[in-house]
């Protein structure tokens, strides 16, 4: 008898979950509005002069909507493998969470003249074309870099918690089930 209630409550107590949020109303997770700014690396094949490598350097500001749509800016400045710094651009980006436009105006260090581009930016990915003034002025770019494509969040309502990953809320404070060690 002993070794079949010592079982049986073994086996309940491991059936029992480390939080009950028992008697709270579980609501979904709302979807939110987020800023994402970064600072991020690329490496860019440039085709007019030839084939030039490029690095690029830059910020992104973007504001990313509960339907996933982003706006924002971005700066950056390139650097040619055999020149030196080149491009010092401001940039509008607009589009989703997977794929956005750029179009940036700017300075070529190189040609000393306008510079303007406009292009697309996926996961991690970017590719357009670029004017830069010089014996060239149009050029075309593509590389790769670390940004990457925005995902849309979700915030739990005021005067609740998040459980279950954040994926829903509750009212209250969970309630321990387990003694402290």
């Amino acid at each position: 008898m002993k070794k079949a209630l010592l079982s049986f409550l073994l086996c309940s107590c491991a059936a029992l979950p480390a939080t009950s949020f028992a008697g709270n109303a579980v609501l979904p997770a709302v979807p939110a509005d987020y800023n994402d700014d970064e600072l991020y690396l690329g490496f860019n094949w440039v085709f007019g002069e030839g084939f030039v490598p490029q690095l690029e350097l830059g910020y992104r500001n973007v504001e990313v909507d509960v339907d996933g749509d982003v706006t924002g800016y971005g700066l950056s400045t390139s650097f040619i493998l055999n020149k030196g710094f080149d491009l010092l651009q401001l940039k509008g980006i607009a589009g989703d969470e997977d794929v956005q436009g750029e179009l940036g105006v700017g300075y070529s260090l190189q040609n000393r003249s306008f510079a303007g581009s406009l292009g697309a930016q996926g996961n991690h990915v970017t590719a357009g074309v670029q004017y830069t003034g010089g014996e060239t002025p149009f050029q075309f770019y593509g590389g790769v870099n670390t940004v990457s494509d925005y995902e849309t969040r979700s915030r739990c309502p005021s005067g609740t918690i998040p459980i279950n990953g954040g994926s829903e809320c509750s009212f209250g404070v969970p309630i321990q089930t387990q003694s402290p060690e």
